[in-house]
């Protein structure tokens, strides 16, 4: 289950999340998904929860149990800037999943559709030749998800 760090930092509440870390709450505790409070951030896009748990020591390159790290849960729901945000923490933003096919965050974008996360991504330095475990690259990841605009977007790069 979650506790009440990860619905803090899920619903962007920093100032609870700040109180409940001064009560000896967890900022690295995996819920049943392997998620932590860090990961609920940035799959919402909450930027203070992040920022907060940043500074109060939270990882930001662990992976969930399906092997999304923060980055990968923030290009996969088109949250831009927090992908910046991470990145201006230290956070890999190129990070291959070791258990979700090998896919880097620039997949999750290209394939949901977010070429604004997908452009930031390959500013920041992601590789848009990166293969998953089926050799599919965010581009073609991208085609396979009927994302027409990402798909040649990215081919004029």
């Amino acid at each position: 289950g979650r506790s009440a760090m990860h619905i803090a930092a899920r619903y962007d509440s920093h100032a609870v999340v700040r109180v409940l870390a001064q009560l000896d709450g967890d900022v690295e505790l995996a819920d049943t998904y392997g998620k932590t409070p860090a990961h609920y951030a940035a799959e919402m896009g909450n930027e203070a929860a992040l920022r907060t748990l940043s500074r109060l020591g939270a990882a930001l390159d662990v992976e969930t149990d399906n092997g999304k790290t923060c980055a990968a849960l923030a290009a996969a729901n088109g949250h831009n800037n927090m992908l910046l945000l991470l990145h201006s923490l230290g956070a890999d933003v190129d990070q291959r999943a070791l258990n979700f096919a090998g896919r880097t965050p620039l997949h999750f974008a290209a394939g949901n559709g977010h070429l604004q996360c997908a452009r930031t991504l390959l500013r920041l330095g992601a590789d848009i030749n990166a293969t998953d475990t089926a050799l599919n690259t965010p581009v073609l990841h991208a085609a396979l998800n009927g994302r027409k605009d990402v798909v040649e977007a990215l081919e004029e790069l």
